[in-house]
């Protein structure tokens, strides 16, 4: 069985320097929306599979240097309360007209607390997988995306040695992460995770990717507490028969 990964909310905190330049993020039609759980929980599908160029877009980012913003695709949502949260995306083929699609090989993606500004910028773009940096629109206002963490498919033989990557040890073109987050904007980049030089390949490559998104046990409490104390309200005004 596949495993997740859990990273801890205070992960959206940390220092680290950020790095500006300018690029090219869109959302269409990759907004899951505004989440709350519910009572129970709460799923946004991706209802159309994406192209990400390249095979190697998200490993790229993993090291030192900025990498191209544009070899991968970008994800948002909006947590209204705090939450556990399942990211999974996968491989998947399609065709669009003409054109044909492979699935994936090797996913892998990054969370990010905070949204790209429009209007944004037409230029080669720069991002970090593992760790925080910022981009300039048209109007060179920045926008400041906060690590949270990351999730990959496969090992180090396809998206290479880079410190703090985990892998799920199974490249099956399929990769889950969860995360425990704060009420708040989050963005999320999917792309390729293979690393190797010799094997890298422009063409594109279908992703599909869904959200399933679980109240923090304090919700639950919350909810159960207001149930309580509204049943005993009823009760008092005579609006429920007594327990007996």
């Amino acid at each position: 069985m596949k495993f997740t990964q859990l990273t801890a909310s205070l992960a959206i905190f940390t220092c680290a320097a950020f790095s500006t330049a300018s690029a090219h993020i869109t959302y269409s039609n990759r907004n899951w929306g505004t989440l709350t759980g519910g009572s129970t929980y709460q799923t946004g599908t991706n209802t159309n599979p994406q192209a990400v160029t390249g095979n190697y877009g998200w490993a790229d980012g993993t090291l030192s240097a900025n990498a191209d913003s544009h070899k991968g695709r970008w994800y948002r949502f909006t947590l209204l309360n705090a939450a556990t949260v399942t990211i999974e995306f996968t491989g998947t083929s399609y065709t669009v007209g003409q054109t044909t699609f492979d699935a994936m090989v090797h996913p892998a993606f990054s969370v990010y607390s905070g949204l790209a500004t429009s209007p944004v910028a037409p230029h080669t773009g720069a991002f970090k997988s593992l760790a925080d940096f910022s981009l300039l629109n048209d109007d060179s206002v920045a926008s400041n995306f906060t690590y949270v963490g990351h999730a990959a498919d496969g090992g180090s033989a396809n998206y290479g040695s880079a410190s703090g990557v985990n892998g799920d040890g199974v490249a099956d073109g399929f990769v889950s992460g969860t995360f425990v987050l704060p009420a708040g904007d989050y963005s999320v980049m999917v792309g390729g995770g293979d690393y190797a030089v010799a094997g890298r390949v422009e063409t594109s490559y279908g992703v599909d990717g869904s959200i399933t998104v679980i109240p923090e046990p304090s919700v639950f409490a919350l909810v159960a507490l207001s149930a309580i104390i509204f049943a005993f309200w009823r009760r008092s005004r005579g609006l429920l028969a007594p327990i007996v």
